[in-house]
């Protein structure tokens, strides 16, 4: 809460507790080039933000109604809580090209401008749920191997393909967290998973004058 605050720039290396920056000038900009490791970080109404250097995030990590276009976070291994993106009007970008493991669950919502969810090349496990909701046209996660949580994927894009959720290549979901839906413009899908992820249950539905 201060409000004529434009840059923060700190020499921090690690942070054992939280660090929640919010409420400052719109036109802010965070630089923290040696952070490493925090417990908890909240950014908020920010204009920037760079974290060239940080591997490890204990608990949360969540970016919540900023003003960047862009989120760079290439050297992020690892996620011990949630991974929130939310609100953040001009996100067109997401650079997660090393993270790994999120033992929490993974939340993308209201992103307008951001077209595809399709950085997480290497993510491999997803601890709790997902939860992606947007415009996006496709969502792309080529070596996630197990999520332990609930699906919920909803988009206002007419692009967006269910099938890749809905429909597993050798009958068995990803997905261990008991229901899958899925949603477009056109399609309603409701999927019900056993405990080792095979499909017990469908149901699809067109979606007509917005209702299914």
């Amino acid at each position: 809460n201060n409000r004529f605050l434009e840059t923060i720039r700190v020499g921090l290396s690690q942070v054992n507790n939280q660090c929640t920056i919010h409420a400052n000038s719109q036109d802010l900009t965070i630089e923290l080039p040696f952070l490493t490791k925090v417990e908890n970080m909240t950014i908020r109404d920010a204009q920037s933000v760079w974290l060239p250097n940080l591997k490890t995030v204990n608990t949360n990590l969540e970016f919540i109604e900023n003003g960047f276009i862009e989120i760079d976070l290439i050297t992020l291994e690892s996620v011990g809580g949630t991974l929130g993106i939310i609100d953040n009007q001009y996100l067109s970008n997401l650079k997660f090209n090393n993270l790994t493991d999120i033992q929490g669950g993974l939340m993308i919502d209201n992103n307008p401008k951001l077209d595809t969810i399709d950085t997480f090349n290497t993510l491999k496990t997803i601890g709790g749920a997902i939860h992606f909701d947007g415009s996006f046209k496709d969502t792309d996660f080529p070596n996630l191997k197990l999520v332990k949580g609930s699906a919920y994927i909803k988009t206002t894009s007419d692009e967006m393909d269910c099938n890749k959720w809905i429909r597993p290549q050798n009958g068995r979901s990803i997905i261990r967290g008991g229901k899958i839906k899925c949603s477009s413009p056109k399609k309603h899908n409701l999927i019900s998973l056993d405990e080792n992820g095979k499909i017990i249950d469908v149901q699809e539905n067109d979606i007509v004058n917005g209702k299914p």
